[in-house]
Formats: structure tokens, sequence, C-alpha cells
């Protein structure tokens, strides 16, 4: 992994960082994009469910009959490349309770009628910029893994588990993840999953971190170090968010 410059990392420490969204507590499932997804044991209608940029493409397949509660969408998702463009037409139809951007290559001012194109319906939209992705990363994890761009910071998947840990679910039980360069479950173009060594880096920090972060995969369970999810862990109750900074940062 490359390190950021100084100036990046000193923008990261002093951005502030306000809680995102309301806090919250209970089971989570993240759904991410890795082809055949393992729904966790013991999974229900009262788990919070949320889907990382397109991931909801493959909810139905994975055995989730529902909308997602939360979708959290890289800006860079609606962009021309082609593996974005099999993303945005797997949004097609599609509609969440509340979508989460973060703006990096597209404003929510771009997104709103790049959605509107898909038909792609929401109850709610908030934004994050990069640098409030980057200081909640490294407030919560304390090393800038969400600072620099392209491989060196954390994938939008990894940082919506991470985001659900601040906010208060727990436990967390991440589906659909894979540490291999295999394609996405919902781009038929094959195109390779990138951040690996960041992610790998960031999931073993989870476990150091003590979050309550799981995976229903076996596999990824091996290759990531996170405990693989069997049912039994209680629901985590918190009162708020894991950091002090008091005031919302969303727009709406």
């Amino acid at each position: 992994m490359s390190r950021p410059s100084l100036l990046d990392r000193m923008r990261t420490r002093l951005t502030v960082c306000h809680p995102v969204l309301d806090a919250t507590n209970g089971p989570c499932l993240v759904l991410g994009s890795a082809p055949d997804p393992v729904l966790p044991a013991g999974h229900a209608v009262h788990w919070t469910f949320v889907s990382v940029n397109a991931s909801q493409a493959g909810a139905a397949k994975a055995g989730i009959q529902r909308i997602p509660d939360l979708t959290v969408m890289s800006g860079q998702m609606l962009g021309i490349k082609p593996e974005n463009l099999a993303g945005q037409e797997a949004l097609r139809d599609g509609c969440t309770t509340q979508l989460l951007l973060v703006e990096r290559g597209v404003s929510a001012r771009q997104a709103r009628p790049a959605l509107r194109a898909l038909n792609y319906r929401y109850g709610a939209l908030r934004t994050m910029d990069h640098w409030q992705r980057a200081s909640l990363t490294y407030r919560l994890l304390g090393e800038h893994l969400a600072t620099g761009s392209g491989e060196s910071k954390i994938s939008t998947g990894v940082f919506a588990a991470l985001l659900a840990a601040s906010l208060g679910y727990g436990p967390i039980v991440m589906c659909g993840f894979s540490l291999s360069h295999d394609g996405h479950s919902y781009n038929p173009l094959g195109h390779r999953r990138q951040h690996r060594e960041v992610d790998a880096h960031a999931l073993r920090m989870f476990g150091e971190k003590r979050l309550a972060v799981f995976t229903s995969d076996p596999a990824f369970a091996k290759s990531s170090g996170l405990p693989l999810w069997d049912g039994s862990h209680r629901p985590t109750v918190r009162s708020g968010p894991i950091w002090s900074d008091p005031s919302p940062s969303l727009q709406t």
C-alpha cells in the first residue's frame, strides 16, 4: 500500500468527523457484490439490510426479498467507465430506503439526474465527501486507509461495514465479499475486483479493534481473518456512535 502524502494525512486528521445518519443498534447484514453470496444463519426481516453500490441486484439470488434499508454508493459508480455503466444497468428500476452517496467523482447535484434516468428511487439522499470518509476510517482504525485513491484506499463495501460499526450496529455480518480478483455478481463483463491489499489490511484491523464484524462465508473468513458467523452472538446495544463529535455532518 502506498503512503498518503503528508498534506493528505494532515487533512484527514483535521477534518471534523461527525456522526453519520442516526445512531442505532441491532444486527446488520452488509451485502457485497462478490458472486454466490452466503446468507447468514438467523437472518430475518428485523436485521438492517445495507447494500453497496449495485450489490442489491444480487439480493434476491441471495435470498433477501426486500429493499435495502441503506445503500452506500460511491459517486464513481455513476461514471462512464465500462464497469460503471454495467453497475448502473444493475441499479436500473431499483430502490432503497436511504442512499448515502460518497461524493467521489460525482456530486449529489450530478447524481440526482443520473439516478432519475435509471428510475432508481430512494427515500432520502444523504452525502459524505472523500475527506469525511477518510477521517471516519482513520478515527476508527487508527490508520490512513481511505485517504488515498484507487488501490490505496479501502473499497466501498469494507467502508460500509465500518460505517455500520460506527453507527452502533452489531453484530454486523458481511455477505458477498471476496479478496480474490473475481468479478461482481451484477457485472457480466467480468471486471476484476480492486482494493485487495488495503481491504485485507483493514479487515485485520477490524479484529484488532474488536469490532463486532463477522462473515457468513467460510472462504472469506479464512482469507480475511474475520470470525465466521454461527448465529450465536447477541445484538450489540449502544446509546450512540463510537466517536465523540456531536454534530451531524450529512446534507440532504
